[in-house]
């Protein structure tokens, strides 16, 4: 059943993990909308599999009211023909990705000190991560162990698997930014961080001439 919801820029801000399109100037009816978009792709076989888009998000500003339709699983998507869709309409819709307009219209995403950290440890070149595991550390989510070997820091980063679920990914991310960032200088540190963290962690441990190139999670 189509559900139409009502956010705020806050919460918009905070969809660090949701892709979507949206569109501006969105006045009416959002069912009309949401249907209309439907019909359309379907039309133009951006909509795959009879698939269709159940739910859209409604958010005004800048005196604008504009809709987010948010990509999902169980949305199957022609994205080559979105695009080109997009660009050609660009006039009439102002269509852009949620991405996009929450970093060059909303000020960006919200992020903890932690998560500013992370970013900036995870710009350098030298930094490896292990296969994603579950820790009881992190309530079973799963997350990666990743080592910046230039500054000697190892922190605990959301898997992929937790991408496209933004309940899982904050749930996760909560409990990395509760570990913290521990000092880890060489193989031995490394390893010992991944025993503190449980059985499958500890199958991710490495030898000094498989830290290059580790799998990246």
């Amino acid at each position: 059943m189509s559900k139409i919801s009502v956010v705020g820029i806050d919460e918009l801000r905070k969809m660090r993990q949701t892709e979507g399109l949206v569109l501006q100037g969105c006045g009416g009816d959002p069912m009309e909308w949401l249907n209309g978009i439907n019909g359309m792709f379907m039309k133009d076989e951006i909509l795959l599999d009879d698939s269709k888009f159940e739910e859209a998000m409604v958010f005004k500003h800048d005196g604008l009211t504009n809709l987010l339709f948010p990509f999902k699983e169980d949305v199957k998507i022609n994205y080559g023909r979105l695009a080109i869709w997009r660009l050609a309409s660009h006039e009439i819709f102002g269509g852009t990705w949620l991405t996009d307009y929450v970093e060059n219209r909303l000020g960006g995403f919200v992020m903890s000190d932690f998560e500013r950290e992370i970013r900036r440890l995870n710009c350098f070149r030298d930094v490896e991560a292990t296969f994603e595991f579950q820790s009881e550390t992190t309530g079973d989510l799963p997350v990666c162990l990743m080592w910046n070997r230039t500054e000697g820091k190892a922190w605990l980063a959301p898997g992929v698997s937790c991408n496209g679920n933004e309940q899982d990914y904050q749930k996760a991310m909560q409990s990395c930014e509760q570990f913290g960032i521990k000092p880890c200088q060489d193989v031995a540190e490394f390893n010992d961080i991944l025993d503190s963290l449980g059985e499958n962690a500890q199958n991710c441990k490495v030898y000094e001439d498989e830290t290059v190139g580790m799998n990246l999670c």
